[in-house]
């Protein structure tokens, strides 16, 4: 991970045959350029400062009813804390949260998925065409989601379908959920939040994929 040679959670071969049916996904799109990162834990091993590790009972509480939508049980909650207790001595425990941490310590069901950042004018302007056949104004607020400033997954689904599928078959072949956010070319807005900056804004950290450009395809 630290070389970017493949992501936490993955094998060499793996990460490969990722890549490969990437690429060939965007072929099949006709998509003649993007710029495509690999965002979150799984490059960076942390989660962004917005994604705070738990350790207090009552934090540990709340983020479990948020992961699982039930009232955990108290002995649930006392294993929870011995794990983290065991793994992570007071002295040394990191504030940000860790790559698969909450599903190892069993406070989530799912493992931390693969963040997938697309910038694409390309594919923005397929977004708006789409919004006006349904006789509505491709305005921003319309394409774009309100909270993270990326075109709204269900449009993403419906004029980028070879992507949604290779999503999906992803997600099996590597039993974590694999998501998809479009920006415009330009890439998304440097946004900070109360608690820290914002990690899907470009930075030269940023771990490139893949790059399409007209005369490769």
């Amino acid at each position: 991970m630290r070389c970017r040679r493949w992501p936490l959670g993955m094998t060499s071969a793996r990460f490969d045959q990722f890549i490969r049916s990437l690429e060939a996904a965007a072929r099949r799109e006709g998509l003649s350029e993007w710029d495509l990162r690999l965002k979150g834990s799984s490059a960076e091993f942390f989660s962004g400062y917005h994604k705070k590790m738990v350790w207090t009972r009552s934090e540990v509480l709340e983020i479990f009813r948020g992961e699982r939508d039930r009232l955990p049980e108290s002995d649930e909650l006392d294993e929870i804390l011995r794990a983290l207790e065991q793994a992570w001595p007071t002295t040394t425990r990191p504030t940000r949260r860790p790559f698969d941490a909450l599903y190892v310590a069993r406070i989530s069901e799912e493992p931390s998925d693969y963040d997938l950042q697309v910038s694409s004018d390309e594919i923005i302007d397929r977004a708006r065409s789409k919004i006006a056949e349904l006789g509505e104004s491709p305005a921003d607020v319309t394409v774009m989601s309100a909270t993270y400033n990326f075109v709204r997954k269900d449009i993403i689904d419906d004029v980028c379908p070879f992507l949604r599928l290779w999503a999906i078959k992803q997600t099996s072949i590597h039993r974590r959920l694999v998501t998809i956010a479009v920006f415009p070319s330009a890439g998304p807005p440097n946004r900070v939040s109360t608690v820290g900056p914002l990690s899907s804004h470009f930075r030269q950290t940023d771990w490139r994929l893949l790059e399409l450009e007209a005369d490769r395809l």
